[in-house]
């Protein structure tokens, strides 16, 4: 049983996204139940809306709280807690301190960026490089702007659903059928990233498990998947 507290599962997807991965889950045996906010865990399962949900294991995916640090700043947050920063990713009355990924809140077209690794990563790059050319006397970076290249969740064996933050209003109905080709689509991949992929022949088994960890790095780490692609 999968409970989601809120309207649909996968709420960073689009709704379309979204409602085929819901599709795949029951095939393969799982039970959804939106809009369930858990209001007690033990080790015997979890109560819901008042009911008694009888389990031997619970799963909790809820996410993470920013570090209590935030609090010892005495700096503006959000809801969340987290510690509102400047496009320098510094704080806005002292730019000697920076604050980054799950612990920082920043606005991009007037949308938090959401706390995911992509985001942390970039822009911890962002910060050396803003560092490194200030001890150097250099030119600072532009403000730091978020790249997203895209996420994936994958729903059981050889299904997964993929929305690409490269062109939003065409990638967003992108599918990747896995159960049906037994692969990831290769004309997806070349089209992401063409000078990445090349042809290459591999069973079913071998292009599925490869070009799957493929992806990964590419989302991941970008700077280091030339050195991972088949050739």
């Amino acid at each position: 049983m999968l409970l989601e507290g809120g309207k649909r599962v996968l709420p960073s997807f689009s709704e379309s996204l979204a409602r085929k991965a819901a599709a795949r889950l029951p095939k393969l045996g799982v039970k959804v139940v939106t809009g369930a906010m858990v209001e007690h865990i033990d080790e015997r399962g979890v109560t819901v809306g008042g009911k008694r949900i009888e389990s031997g294991t619970v799963l909790w995916t809820a996410g993470v709280a920013p570090s209590p640090l935030v609090k010892m700043l005495g700096v503006a947050t959000d809801r969340a807690g987290r510690a509102s920063v400047s496009p320098q990713l510094n704080l806005p009355d002292n730019r000697r301190v920076f604050v980054v990924g799950d612990t920082a809140t920043l606005l991009q077209d007037g949308k938090p960026l959401p706390g995911v690794a992509q985001v942390a990563i970039q822009q911890g790059r962002y910060v050396g490089r803003l560092i490194t050319q200030e001890i150097s006397g250099g030119k600072p970076p532009r403000p730091f702007r978020y790249f997203d290249k895209g996420n994936m969740a994958v729903v059981g064996k050889n299904f997964a659903v993929m929305e690409s933050g490269r062109n939003s209003d065409r990638d967003r109905e992108d599918v990747l059928r896995l159960a049906q080709a037994g692969h990831i689509d290769s004309d997806i991949l070349k089209a992401r990233y063409p000078q990445e992929v090349r042809p290459y022949l591999l069973n079913k088994e071998e292009w599925h498990d490869q070009t799957l960890e493929l992806w990964m790095q590419m989302i991941a780490a970008p700077d280091s998947r030339s050195s991972r692609v088949p050739i």
